[in-house]
């Protein structure tokens, strides 16, 4: 699952940028009808990965 969500996260930042991604998987969180625990678990770990891409970014080498 988490190479999916990684692959997604990627594909996502190639379309929309990162913000853009940002934006676009909180909106899609807030909008995962209550109850549908997998498909909101799946937005957890895109959100995971888009924010570990935001860290690393930050990181100053």
């Amino acid at each position: 699952m988490m190479q999916a969500a990684w692959e997604q996260a990627f594909a996502l930042m190639a379309d929309q940028g990162q913000c853009g991604a940002c934006q676009f998987v909180a909106a899609a969180m807030q909008r995962t009808p209550p109850g549908d625990d997998a498909q909101f678990r799946k937005w957890e770990a895109l959100a995971g990965c888009l924010n570990a891409v935001a860290d690393a970014s930050r990181t100053k080498h």
